[in-house]
């Protein structure tokens, strides 16, 4: 997998992990303010909702969402699905549009 910096990845016992730390999240936090939402876990929680509702419906049954205030994590036994997750994540990340379109395209609850 190339490298899709600030993402990083992790494995531990079957289980697949992509993670965001809050000293990477500062980055773009400007976004999620002009959409009235903390960039934390929790909004990136809703990013990646919005990312597979709107371009991968697919990974909906295989990827779970386990963010925190200072982390966000996404997880799954498919390294593929959190793969191809982690794409479109470091897209948003590194494309301010597209993040504010997926911003924009989520529901509030996921946000929360």
């Amino acid at each position: 997998m190339s490298d899709l910096d600030p993402f990083r990845f992790s494995e531990y016992e079957g289980s697949h992990s992509v993670i965001l730390t809050d000293i990477d999240m500062l980055d773009v936090m400007e976004v999620f303010d002009e959409h009235g939402y903390s960039g934390n876990g929790y909004g990136w929680a809703g990013v990646a909702q919005s990312a597979v509702v709107h371009h991968a419906p697919d990974l909906d049954a295989l990827v779970r969402y386990d963010p925190e205030a200072g982390m966000f994590a996404a997880t799954s036994t498919d390294r593929v699905a959190v793969e191809r997750l982690a794409v479109l994540l470091h897209k948003a990340f590194h494309d301010r549009v597209f993040l504010a379109e997926l911003i924009a395209a989520g529901q509030p609850e996921w946000f929360d």
